[in-house]
């Protein structure tokens, strides 16, 4: 029998940790919001076990750095309707955290 395989691989690509999730946050809104910055390898909710609802926050995994990048610049994501903060891993630089309000 073959191993399970994660759907999402944070040793591939550009991660960014979401912050500040509602608890009805779902693999495709963080996908429609997070798209239109650039390539999209995968998405990830954590969810809390007993309730199956977001913790709160999440991960998104671009392609490219620049993507990964935008996603940390001006303007705030259409969809986005409370406040948010990402950063990307493993760069605690101010320039690579973003909340948007």
């Amino acid at each position: 029998m073959q191993p399970i395989q994660p759907q999402f691989r944070a040793t591939t690509g550009h991660c960014l940790f979401v912050y500040n999730l509602p608890p009805t946050t779902t693999e495709d809104l963080m996908y429609q919001l997070f798209s239109p910055y650039g390539a999209v390898l995968n998405v990830k909710v954590i969810r809390d076990i007993s309730t199956s609802l977001c913790k709160g926050y999440g991960f998104v995994n671009y392609a490219e750095y620049e993507d990964a990048v935008q996603v940390c610049l001006p303007p705030r994501p259409p969809l986005m309707l409370s406040p948010l903060t990402v950063t990307m891993a493993g760069n605690p630089k101010p320039e690579h955290c973003r909340t948007w309000w």
